[in-house]
């Protein structure tokens, strides 16, 4: 796990030695920049395999006319070099599989093949071109800005920035998007002419040609089989255990992430049996009885791992600089914060982690799955029509259950099918913005198609199952937008690596032959998971509820730190900038303490979207200082 780098640019090898010492969080092992003549390469390293100086990067072949900078693993490397043969192995690692699998199979055959996460800039001064690829899931994140004459690239925002330093100008669709869907998604950034690789995407870039985006590989496509459901629980622990097993794999110790609920109880599970010695798990609460940590507790004391467990207190805020630091962009989700904090502890024990993430989005473990099932059925049904009012059918209104799905339904997916992140706007903007956006916003949000992703994947999976539909969108949109950008970026900000045995290529195509019957027992989520879980973990385990890894910023906002936080949203630097209504954002921060309306999510994504700015635009906000001092020192001086 890494920090990769480069410009076409001549002359910038300072600014190359800039942007890997901005990523130093994400490599702190080793950095080396190179001048490889018409293009300039670098990389920070964290050793995970090979800890050998054999393991530099950037790496050349044989003949020194390739290098390549990699973030992430390659799973199936060990294969891959076996394939290999005729070519000269200098190291045990899987980054020197790229430039051999490249000079054997060319670019479109190396990507055919490998199987992990990933970013790598493969230069080919043979050919002068350079090549960048993304992996098939969207765990490991690449930014770049390119024309016909240059290019430059980065993991980070940031770091792109320090080889980019003309771009300032804020992206309006940008900061709209954030506010409907917790991040800003690729190919957006916060910078306009500066881009995130989307997910399995690559870019070809040549001078005087100009940057070449494609997709080289999507899902394979949703075909329900006939399978009993022993078969399929036999089926998905054989995929796991052999998920886990390629995650294992390391030179430096491995942990896992144990949250209590059926995903990363099962890992463990299968873990604990494969790994080599006793697994360490960790586990994060929030000092109230209503987290997980005592059921994370009871699993580890029964997998026999060394468990370590975390709470955090509101005085976990205070690092918030650091996190927005560690983020390079606003991101709303506010379990960001809980899961840097784990991050931090796990970097104590081990180098690498385990985690359950995909898990529900695979095999159907959010009760939006539910509810889309119950809207495909209720679409079937005589004055369907109707489904967008539900006072519409007064058989199923005199039912209560069917009363609630139908409104929960109509309200997740709409009357003509259209599916959405947080329909109802319980955690976004969504439905406000028209009240939240000052005139800088107002004037170009006619322009933003927050949706369109959502509604071509929608299209594009017609004809199967409405909950199938909504785990094919999510898997493409929110999963790697959001999820696994909190993962990437809250662990590598601690120079730890998270591997995710659920988003294997086999377990996703597995998932996709699952009809959604077997998926969703009724409206019970998750059933082929839960039987796996009943034989592994036993029966209490799976049949626990749901909780999620959600702070309490309801209570943060109204609590002792709770004028400070509002004071940073409602400042005259935050609303003076333009982009939101004053008055809307005060009546929010009102309602919310008065108790009226619990806005505390919306008011984490302003106050995301406000540190972003005072960090990355103003330059008031540096990674190491403690919030409340800053706001406490401003106080005093005012």
């Amino acid at each position: 796990m890494c920090g990769v780098a480069g410009t076409s640019r001549a002359g910038a090898l300072p600014a190359l030695e800039d942007s890997l010492a901005a990523m130093r969080h994400r490599g702190p092992d080793d950095s080396l920049g190179l001048d490889l003549g018409g293009m300039l390469l670098g990389h920070r390293r964290l050793s995970i395999i090979d800890l050998s100086p054999l393991g530099r990067q950037p790496m050349a072949n044989e003949t020194g006319d390739l290098h390549v900078v990699f973030n992430g693993e390659i799973y199936d490397f060990d294969q891959l070099r076996k394939e290999l043969t005729g070519h000269q192995f200098r190291s045990r690692t899987d980054s020197e599989v790229l430039l051999h699998g490249y000079e054997e199979w060319g670019i479109e055959g190396l990507l055919r093949r490998i199987r992990g996460m990933f970013v790598f800039a493969l230069w080919d001064a043979r050919q002068q071109v350079l090549h960048i690829a993304r992996d098939q899931i969207g765990k490991k994140p690449l930014f770049y800005r390119a024309d016909q004459e240059s290019i430059s690239f980065a993991s980070t925002l940031p770091a792109l920035r320090l080889l980019e330093p003309d771009l300032g100008q804020i992206s309006g669709p940008a900061i709209a998007t954030y506010l409907h869907l917790l991040s800003v998604p690729a190919p957006l950034t916060m910078l306009e002419g500066a881009f995130r690789l989307p997910s399995a995407h690559r870019l070809e870039w040549r001078r005087g040609t100009g940057p070449v985006l494609s997709r080289y590989w999507e899902p394979p496509a949703i075909r329900p089989e006939r399978r009993s459901d022993d078969e399929w629980v036999e089926a998905i622990e054989s995929a796991l255990s052999g998920a886990v097993q390629r995650r294992l794999v390391a030179d430096v110790p491995v942990g896992l992430f144990l949250s209590g609920g059926l995903d990363s109880g099962l890992v463990a599970s299968l873990a604990a049996e494969l790994a080599g010695g006793k697994l360490q798990t960790l586990s994060m609460g929030f000092g109230e009885a209503s987290d997980e940590t005592g059921a994370a507790r009871e699993l580890a004391a029964r997998l026999g791992t060394e468990h370590h467990e975390i709470v955090l207190e509101g005085d976990g805020l205070a690092a918030l600089p650091a996190l927005v630091a560690a983020f390079g962009e606003p991101f709303g989700d506010h379990a960001a914060l809980p899961t840097w904090r784990l991050s931090q502890r796990a970097r104590e024990h081990v180098t690498v982690v385990l985690t359950g993430d995909g898990g529900d989005e695979l095999f159907g473990g959010y009760p939006m799955y539910a509810a889309a099932r119950a809207t495909g059925w209720l679409h079937c049904l005589p004055g369907s029509s109707l489904l967008g009012a539900p006072a519409g059918n007064d058989w199923l209104n005199r039912r209560g259950v069917f009363r609630k799905a139908l409104t929960v339904a109509s309200g997740l997916t709409g009357r003509h099918g259209r599916y959405r992140f947080d329909p109802l706007g319980v955690r976004t903007f969504r439905g406000r913005m028209e009240q939240l956006a000052g005139p800088r916003l107002r004037a170009i949000l006619s322009q933003v198609e927050v949706d369109a992703e959502y509604d071509r994947r929608w299209e594009e999976s017609r004809g199967h199952s409405w909950s199938s539909r909504a785990q094919h969108v999510d898997q493409m949109t929110q999963l790697p937008e959001v999820f696994l950008t909190k993962t990437d970026c809250a662990t590598m900000a601690h120079s730890l690596e998270a591997r995710c045995p659920f988003l294997d290529l086999a377990l996703l195509e597995l998932s996709r032959r699952i009809p959604s019957g077997a998926m969703l027992r009724g409206m019970q989520t998750k059933h082929l998971i839960r039987r796996l879980a009943d034989r592994r973990l036993g029966r209490e385990a799976s049949r626990r509820r749901k909780q999620g890894f959600a702070p309490p910023t309801d209570r943060w906002f109204r609590g002792p730190r709770g004028q400070q936080l509002a004071g940073i949203i409602c400042s005259e630097t935050a609303l003076g900038r333009g982009w939101l209504d004053g008055g809307f954002v005060r009546q929010l921060v009102s309602e919310h303490q008065s108790g009226t309306v619990n806005h505390g999510q919306r008011l984490w994504l302003l106050l995301m979207l406000e540190l972003w700015f005072r960090m990355f635009v103003d330059q008031t906000l540096s990674r190491e200082d403690d919030l409340f001092e800053v706001a406490a020192e401003k106080a005093v001086a005012a």
